[in-house]
């Protein structure tokens, strides 16, 4: 099996889950939140690859293949209450097969950052990408 199957490999389902601990219950943390993908493929995507925190939690699922061959793709999810609830799932404008959007994540304020290296398992020759969102915009 070559680099580009393992990374690609399918995966039946995936979570994140959100723990705190304090202290004094430092050995045993608290889990908080169990994150989970609303719409699971049956081949994986390698959700909770990268898990951003801040105003939302972002997590990325570099293998998603809604919009090409390991594409990949981005979940947002915001705080309502004392839940974290799945707003938005986030691909890039120019998604193209084995770009692998959702590499890497993060937050910052009301925005969020994703990246993508777009791996060319031919030649590794693409350059790669960072994408940055607003909430409400066009992207």
């Amino acid at each position: 099996m070559n680099r580009a199957s393992k990374l690609l490999s399918p995966v039946t389902s995936a979570a994140v889950f959100l723990v705190t601990s304090s202290l004094a219950s430092a050995v045993e943390p608290c889990e908080l939140a169990k994150l989970t993908q609303s719409d699971a493929p049956a081949g994986g995507g390698v959700f909770g690859h990268s898990v951003a925190i801040g105003d939302y939690i972002l997590v990325g699922s570099f293998g998603d293949s809604d919009q090409g061959l390991g594409a990949g793709a981005a979940y947002v999810y915001e705080r309502v209450g004392t839940n974290w609830v799945e707003q938005a799932k986030v691909f890039a404008p120019d998604a193209a097969s084995r770009q692998v959007f959702g590499v890497s994540v993060a937050t910052e304020g009301d925005r969020i950052v994703v990246g993508a290296s777009a791996l060319n398992f031919v030649g590794f020759s693409d350059p790669g990408a960072v994408y940055v969102f607003r909430p409400n915009e066009p992207s």
